[in-house]
C-alpha cells in the first residue's frame, strides 16, 4: 500500500509512488510532554499488490540499550482492508499524552515560533558552519555544533550526556586524525 506516517509534524515514512514502505525509526527524542500526534495516510493500493493492503504504526518508549520493540508501547494504529474500517484513501490522526517522557531538555526550552527571514538566515549559517567543519575536519567546531544534539539523544535514551560527549570526542578525534594520515 502507498501511504505515509508523521509523528509530531515530522515525516517518518514518506509516500512512495512505486514501492511499499516499511521501516523502524528511533523516536524517543521526539516524544514530548503533553499532546503528541501520529498522522497516518493510506493513499492507495499498489496495482501489483497480491495481498490486501495494511498499515501499522506503533510507538514504543525504549529504555537504555533496549531494542525498539521491547520498550513500553505508548501508542499504536493498525489498518487493514476489512469491513468497518475506512476505505482508501484515508487519513487518521491519533493524539495521546504519554505518562512518561524521556528526560530531554529540548522540550523544556523549545518555543513555538514563526520563522522570520533572520531566523532562516541563522539556520542557513549553522548549516554552512557544519558543512565547513566537516570539509575542514575541524573537530572542535563539529563537537561544539553537535553538543546539544548529542546530549539530548543521550537523555532521550537514558544514557549519560557526559559519557556520550566523551565518546563523541574520542570518535571524532580518531576519524579526523585517521583521515589526515591518509591525506598527508
Amino acid at each position: 500500500m502507498i501511504g505515509s506516517v508523521e509523528f509530531n509534524g515530522l515525516t517518518i515514512l514518506s509516500e512512495s509512488k512505486k514501492e511499499n514502505v516499511s521501516g523502524r525509526v528511533s523516536m524517543n527524542v521526539w516524544i514530548f510532554p503533553g499532546e503528541n500526534k501520529i498522522k497516518i495516510k493510506g493513499i492507495h493500493k499498489r496495482k501489483k499488490d497480491e495481498s490486501a493492503p495494511y498499515l501499522t504504526a506503533t510507538l514504543y518508549l525504549a529504555q537504555k540499550e533496549q531494542p525498539y520493540n521491547e520498550g513500553r508501547k505508548i501508542a499504536d494504529f493498525e489498518w487493514g482492508e476489512v469491513e468497518g474500517k475506512p476505505s482508501l484513501p484515508f487519513e487518521q490522526e491519533i493524539t495521546f499524552s504519554p505518562t512518561e517522557v524521556p528526560p530531554c531538555e529540548l522540550w523544556k526550552v523549545a518555543e513555538k515560533i514563526q520563522l522570520t527571514e533572520e531566523d532562516k538566515q541563522k539556520i542557513q549559517k549553522l548549516i554552512i558552519d557544519l558543512h565547513d567543519g566537516l570539509q575542514k575536519k575541524d573537530e572542535k567546531k563539529l563537537l561544539e555544533l553537535m553538543e546539544f544534539k548529542t546530549k539530548e539523544y543521550a537523555r532521550a535514551y537514558y544514557d549519560s550526556p557526559e559519557e556520550d560527549i566523551k565518546i563523541s570526542k574520542n570518535s571524532f578525534g580518531g576519524r579526523v586524525s585517521n583521515d589526515r594520515r591518509k591525506v598527508g
